[in-house]
């Protein structure tokens, strides 16, 4: 089973694009609070999110991490003019973003979601 996002909207679904009985199908897998860039094991790059104001707040989310269970288990947030288009973990949970729009990579310290 793979995870994918289709459509250009703000979900994530779980699916299998081999052959075989379930070929073709797929399932809801997560609810995201923005719209994805691109995805890796390390995060879900946003390009925006859904709620998302041109003032106010100087930062916003830049990219999720997903549990198994299709939780967000994390969140990231840095400034406006950052858009990720990729996310890879290193060094300790640093994660290291790069943009199509930028010409630098933001590294930023991940901290866990607080739990509601």
């Amino acid at each position: 089973m793979e995870v994918m996002e289709r459509d250009g909207g703000d979900k994530l679904y779980m699916g299998s694009v081999k052959l075989g009985p379930k070929a073709g199908k797929s399932e809801l897998f997560a609810e995201l609070p923005g719209y994805p860039d691109n995805m890796t094991s390390d995060g879900v790059a946003l390009h925006r999110e859904k709620t998302q104001k041109s003032y106010g707040s100087e930062n916003h989310l830049l990219a999720v991490r997903v549990g198994r269970n299709g939780k967000i288990v994390q969140q990231v947030r840095g400034p406006k003019n950052v858009r990720p288009t990729e996310v890879i973990e290193r060094d300790g949970g640093k994660l290291y973003m790069g943009s199509v729009e930028l010409g630098r990579v933001a590294v930023v310290k991940a901290t866990p979601t607080p739990k509601n």
